[in-house]
């Protein structure tokens, strides 16, 4: 049932910029208000649709096949079909490249079953299908739907969120249905554009190959010992993160790289990378423990001219700070230490600001369980002006996303005594 909503208002401004493939000016005029029409979880979505001012009447039912069809009075028969293309596309619950369910409320798949012209509609709009997300719990029905997405999804750029590996993350192969789903997206490494990816080692060597619009790329898997990734022709990649994946100077164009993540892996092997990706503004670097005091204090030593954020993370741990001396970095703003103890940590910050002659904005110090009182007044009172805070946090995947927002380097979820 079409329910208006209250406090309708008429639409004023400027056209809504179209985000399709074929840019659509939207009718603004007097007679067009906002009305939304709220689909329940049994046989409809939350959708917003531009339609005239007086009430929409409720579809009719279909006597051939069952299925709702649009009212011939009803102004939304009218529309354009490129229009009610467009306004499906803007009314997804998160802008793109977040990914909406594949199935249930919120889904694409429930515009499917309003009527047929929805349904054909909505079928022949590939943006309504470019962003696919699934955790580990698949099968073979899910896999179909996949394949159908990425069908209906034509040549359009795509958002990848799979995270296969199970649980507790020990598993080294994917089953039946994962390997299948996995395979059908390899097949559109082409159009990939966002990809978060968590997948056991034994399928790393699979993401090798040529992604011409990747811009950004997260792949996390529970091992080092695999083949080295390589992906040729990614000239638009802005954003790498990597967790337990091997690389090398030829794994991708790392110049072009605004922000990195390599986690556990070998001082002696980042370090030549971080020399190699010279406009980085984001970096972090968890290395492993395999590697040694003395290779890491005898260098390489890394100037960077342009990088901004430096977050060094260390798991089960405390902190190796002497990390810090390997570094110049004069832009540097925000800093983040992480560890299961924290030593002093002011004489080592003390001696990276120095060197790199920079203006630090943010140090935030982070804990699996506690950073003690006395490091953080310690903090206060050697770098005053420094927004000192602290946070606890068991799986740095979920901060990832967020360490480029103000709110992250704001936020301090313990409190202390200064």
């Amino acid at each position: 049932m079409c329910i208006v909503s209250s406090g309708i208002k008429p639409i004023s401004g400027p056209p809504i910029a179209s985000i399709s493939q074929s840019p659509i000016d939207l009718p603004v005029t007097a007679g067009w208000h906002l009305v939304t029409l709220h689909f329940s979880t049994s046989a409809l979505i939350y959708v917003e649709l531009l339609v005239f001012s007086h009430l929409v009447d409720p579809p009719t039912m279909n006597k051939t096949d069952n299925r709702p069809t649009a009212p011939v009075g009803c102004p939304i028969s009218a529309l354009p079909n490129e229009l009610i293309s467009e306004i499906f596309i803007r009314c997804l619950p998160q802008a793109y490249p977040a990914c909406p369910p594949l199935l249930g409320p919120n889904s694409p798949e429930m515009l499917l079953g309003i009527c047929r012209l929805w349904r054909t509609v909505a079928i022949h709009t590939p943006l309504l299908w470019r962003a696919i997300e699934r955790g580990p719990d698949n099968t073979a029905r899910h896999v179909a739907l996949v394949r159908e997405w990425l069908r209906r999804s034509a040549e359009s750029p795509l958002s990848i969120r799979l995270d296969l590996l199970t649980k507790f993350g020990t598993s080294e192969y994917l089953t039946q249905a994962n390997e299948a789903l996995f395979r059908e997206v390899l097949q559109h490494r082409r159009r990939w554009q966002y990809v978060v990816l968590g997948i056991p080692p034994a399928q790393t060597a699979l993401l090798s190959g040529s992604a011409p619009c990747l811009v950004e790329m997260r792949v996390t898997t529970n091992a080092s010992q695999q083949d080295v990734v390589c992906v040729r022709d990614a000239h638009r990649l802005r954003l790498v993160s990597m967790w337990n994946v091997r690389y090398d100077a030829a794994s991708l164009h790392w110049e072009d790289l605004t922000s990195l993540s390599l986690i556990n892996t070998p001082y002696e092997e980042c370090a030549p990378i971080l020399r190699l990706a010279t406009n980085l503004l984001c970096c972090a670097l968890c290395v492993s423990s395999g590697s040694r005091t003395s290779d890491i204090r005898s260098g390489p030593f890394i100037t960077h001219d342009r990088l901004e954020i430096l977050i060094l993370l260390c798991f089960g741990e405390p902190p190796r700070l002497h990390i810090l001396d390997n570094f110049t970095l004069p832009a540097l703003r925000k800093l983040e230490i992480s560890g299961t103890e924290f030593p002093s940590v002011v004489d080592p910050v003390q001696s990276l600001l120095a060197r790199s002659r920079c203006s630090l904005t943010h140090l935030r110090l982070v804990s699996s369980w506690r950073v003690l009182d006395w490091v953080v007044a310690e903090c206060h009172r050697a770098f005053g002006g420094v927004v000192v805070t602290v946070a606890v946090s068991y799986d740095h995947r979920q901060d990832e996303e967020r360490w480029l927002t103000e709110e992250y380097w704001e936020a301090d979820n313990v409190r202390v005594k200064e």
